[in-house]
Formats: structure tokens, sequence, C-alpha cells
């Protein structure tokens, strides 16, 4: 329940940040705040509180990159569609196990490379297809 809700959440923003006046920058910053909520159960789970010096610097730097990587995204969301943008962040998701594949080892399994390549697949295409059409509007 909790993705799916997740998943209209998210394609709420792309379709709000559409509307006149909207701020992108500051819808991504309360969206940021409202994870304080999330702070009671972060602190009081027991592996957290066995964090050594090197796994907080982690989780702080993490942090620092997330926050510089919603701030790119709330500026770049301005100059794209709705749905462009929200096909150009489902990539994102689907990099993950590719991360994870060349820094630990972990191979994807053989239903995942599928599907990323479905989805990359579907997000390349709608990309050349929509510049092709804004070229022809041009000519």
């Amino acid at each position: 329940m909790l993705s799916l809700l997740s998943g209209i959440t998210f394609a709420g923003v792309f379709l709000a940040n559409r509307l006149p006046k909207a701020n992108p920058q500051q819808a991504s910053f309360l969206g940021c705040l409202l994870h304080v909520f999330l702070l009671p159960f972060f602190v009081t789970d027991p592996a957290v509180k066995k964090f050594n010096r090197v796994e907080w610097i982690a989780v702080a730097l993490m942090g620092i990159f997330l926050g510089l990587a919603y701030t790119a995204f709330s500026r770049g969301i301005r100059a794209t569609s709705a749905l462009s943008a929200s096909l150009i962040c489902t990539v994102e998701p689907i990099l993950n196990p590719v991360w994870v594949f060349l820094i630990l080892g972990e191979k994807p399994s053989t239903l995942a490379i599928i599907g990323a390549c479905i989805v990359i697949t579907t997000v390349t295409y709608y990309n050349v297809v929509s510049v092709q059409k804004k070229n022809e509007e041009v000519k």
C-alpha cells in the first residue's frame, strides 16, 4: 500500500509542478522536511545504535548528495514536460542494480535485466520521437 501511495504522490509531483506559480524547489524542501517524522524510527533502531564513525559519515554524505540531487531535479523539472520528467526519473531506479553490480559484484536476475531493457528502450524511444516532432514543428 505504501508503494502504491508513493507512486501516486510521485506522479502528483510532476503534475503539480506544471501549475502556474509552482515552485519545485519549495515542494522538494517540504517533502524532505516531512521525513523528520521518520526520525524517531531511525534513531531507535537497534542496528543504528551500533553504527561506527564510518557508517555515520556515509549516512551524512548520502544526505548531502541526495540534497544536491533534489536541488538539481527541482531546477530541471521546470524545463521538461511532466511525462518526460517522469520517464527520465524512471531510469534512476533501473540503474541502481548496475551500480550495485559494479561496486559490490552482485549480479541482477534475468527478469531485472529484461525489465531494465524494456524501460530504457521505452524512455529512449519516447525521447527520440519527441525530438523528431519538435524538429518537424520548427520546420
